[in-house]
């Protein structure tokens, strides 16, 4: 398995909501005021968090498979486009 850190830009977006969903967390326990739709919310951040964590980014390719220049699979435009290269 790769490192979870595969680029700064992903990490840090998935860093960001686990921190604020945290503190959110923190704050309704240490105010005992437990509210069911902060949690929700805090639970999905936690998972978009995660997920963005450990999604691959834009610019990297699946399983050391390389981009080829005039590789159909990488260049074709989808069907009705108007080929601007």
């Amino acid at each position: 398995m790769n490192t979870i850190i595969t680029n700064w830009k992903t990490t840090l977006a998935g860093i960001v909501p686990i921190l604020a969903a945290l503190t959110d967390l923190a704050t309704m326990a240490s105010s005992s005021s437990w509210n069911g739709d902060h949690l929700l919310a805090d639970l999905a951040a936690l998972g978009t968090g995660i997920g963005l964590m450990l999604a691959k980014d834009v610019n990297f390719t699946g399983g050391g498979e390389q981009h080829v220049a005039g590789d159909p699979r990488f260049s074709t435009p989808f069907k009705g486009a108007k080929d601007n290269r």
